[in-house]
């Protein structure tokens, strides 16, 4: 069941791209929330299902952003790293 709810969200949440280096700032200083692990998964898991080779995930609650993360590659020639950072 939670798998099946939640694959709507990791979608959703690979499509929002969320970058503002306040909200990076943020989230550096704060510990990962317990559930980040398992989101980790999901967006791999899609990733991998989709052939994309990355995504900005960043999560937000009451108005302050809880998660940011990069997944994946920001060029798939070169390989570098997707950040929460990385401009599109």
């Amino acid at each position: 069941m939670i798998r099946t709810v939640l694959r709507p969200v990791a979608l959703a949440a690979i499509v929002a791209v969320v970058a503002t280096p306040s909200s990076a700032q943020t989230q550096e200083s704060a510990p990962a929330p317990a559930w980040a692990p398992r989101l980790d998964s999901l967006v791999m898991s899609e990733l991998a299902r989709t052939k994309t080779p990355g995504a900005q995930v960043a999560v937000a609650f009451d108005g302050r952003v809880i998660l940011s993360r990069g997944y994946g590659v920001a060029d798939i020639e070169t390989g570098r790293a997707l950040t929460p950072q990385t401009l599109f």
